[in-house]
């Protein structure tokens, strides 16, 4: 179980998820090898598998896993089972490349919202909840 980010861009970067057209296409985030360099950069020490879809980054705050998936990559998610000291870290890793997060629970775009937080806070009271009941 892992609150789950969205990440993608567009041909223009939008204030939400509901202003993006119907007819709007992702476009390509560039070559794996790119992603897995952006991706480390911010989040060092991530473990790739060798088909570069997979990669996992373990630290102090928690996890956060990195599917690339098997197409051309345009678009991934982040698997995340960590606190929330673990969110600047992603909206860096968004920002400095121009790319756009829906944080899956609230549908927001996570690097726009004022309080980006929130959402991995009440995923994780949701599934403390869960895991509490018999």
């Amino acid at each position: 179980m892992s609150w789950d980010v969205y990440v993608t861009k567009f041909e223009k970067e939008y204030m939400s998820p509901e202003d993006i057209p119907d007819n709007s296409q992702p476009v390509s985030l560039g070559t794996r090898i790119a992603l897995r360099n952006a991706i480390s950069t911010v989040f060092p020490d991530t473990v790739w598998d060798k088909e570069l879809t997979w990669g996992t980054w373990e630290g102090s705050d928690g996890s956060v896993e990195f599917n690339l998936g098997d197409d051309e990559p345009v678009s991934f998610m982040l698997h995340v089972r960590a606190n929330e000291s673990v969110i600047p870290k992603i909206i860096k890793l968004i920002r400095e490349n121009k790319w756009q997060a829906i944080d899956c629970s609230d549908n927001t775009f996570l690097e726009k919202a004022t309080r980006p937080e929130d959402g991995l806070s009440n995923w994780r009271a949701y599934k403390d909840d869960i895991l509490e009941k018999p």
